[in-house]
């Protein structure tokens, strides 16, 4: 017998005792932390994080100069002749809320400090020595605080400095093309700001090593997206504010076409959904990993080493934050096969990389040393 339940509109649901439970692996656990119920909600849009007020801010905490240039871009006027009071007009925009606070849309992009208030939602950018993000040593490290629009503009300006240019048969006197999109880097910036989960205290980690340039943003992605989803220009707004005042401050049109976009411009890029860890990573490979040798037999090769390679770093990594990780998860997140994932598992095994402590059911992976 197959029962079907249609999904509902009013999650999350509640046993008749008022309990909250979510799947875990094969098991449920209770919810007790207000923070994950919160995001729960969230991802049933009946709560929206970035219209929330934020403690002890006034319109004190805004830039006078930022608010200027939004209202002069959006609607051709300056805060001063606006024909309402300022407070009623951010109250309007959902900038401000009746008791006189800052929202979080409002903070994160028109704050003179907001770090002050939220200080986990910047971007911590880190330009590695090697390969591992297990390296102690680094070539440049950097906090990067501001609103949205500052931190991406220095966001972009930290890859810059750590990317090569080449010449790609340009004139001598050019600045030369970067080793990895520009387009691609700037429309996956942009979305790891706008729809990171901003009720999860972390921020967005830039992480550049010498084969690859990682973006990871809080937050998994919402409302059973998947990444198949994602890459066909599906849309789901998690922060429906933010988004709306990045489309009239920046270079973004939120329709739900900024992945492919960047896959237009390199088709290598790499989006795993890690639900366990509660995060979306992106990757971009550099170099010749990024180039278009895969045409010849040996490239092809090559490539398919590498992505071996790359998907078994990534399993060991998942099974660093989450020792009871199922195959069927490991698929989802990985976004290919079980049968691929049993035959990743294997290899890892035999090298002595993992080992699998109990019975498929029940048991957990530890990974060796």
């Amino acid at each position: 017998m197959v029962v079907t339940v249609p999904k509902g509109t009013d999650a999350p649901y509640t046993n008749n005792r008022g309990e909250l439970y979510v799947k875990q692996g094969p098991d449920k656990r209770r919810v007790t932390d207000n923070n994950e119920i919160l995001r729960l909600l969230s991802n049933s849009n009946n709560f929206q994080p970035d219209r929330q007020p934020v403690f002890k801010t006034s319109v004190s905490d805004l830039d006078s100069k930022a608010l200027d240039e939004f209202f002069q871009r959006s609607l051709g006027k300056t805060s001063d002749n606006l024909g309402l009071p300022l407070t009623k007009a951010l109250e309007n925009l959902n900038l401000l809320n009746d008791d006189g606070r800052l929202t979080l849309g409002g903070l994160m992009f028109f704050a003179k400090n907001p770090q002050q208030f939220c200080p986990a939602f910047n971007i911590k950018a880190v330009w590695f020595f090697g390969n591992s993000i297990g390296g102690c040593d680094y070539r440049d490290s950097k906090d990067i605080d501001g609103t949205i629009p500052e931190m991406f503009e220095d966001g972009m300006r930290f890859l810059e400095s750590c990317l090569h240019r080449y010449q790609a048969g340009q004139n001598f006197n050019s600045i030369g093309v970067l080793e990895i999109s520009e387009v691609a880097l700037r429309e996956l910036l942009q979305n790891a700001l706008v729809h990171r989960s901003w009720l999860k205290p972390a921020p967005i980690r830039l992480l550049v090593f010498d084969d690859r340039v990682e973006i990871i943003s809080p937050g998994a992605l919402p409302n059973n997206l998947t990444v198949e989803d994602i890459k066909l220009g599906n849309a789901y707004q998690r922060n429906q504010l933010l988004a709306n005042l990045c489309a009239k401050t920046m270079d973004y049109r939120g329709l739900g076409s900024g992945i492919i976009r960047a896959l237009q411009f390199d088709k290598n890029i790499e989006f795993h959904n890690e639900v366990s860890g509660d995060q979306f990573r992106v990757i971009l490979w550099r170099g010749e990993l990024n180039s278009s040798e895969k045409g010849s037999e040996k490239g092809s090769k090559k490539s398919s080493e590498k992505s071996s390679e790359k998907t078994e770093v990534l399993i060991v990594r998942i099974i660093s934050e989450n020792k009871n990780v199922t195959i069927s998860m490991l698929s989802k997140e990985l976004a290919i096969s079980e049968r691929a994932v049993s035959k990743q598992l294997k290899k890892l095994q035999q090298s002595g990389k993992i080992r699998r402590v109990g019975p498929d059911k029940g048991g957990h992976w530890e990974i060796c040393e």
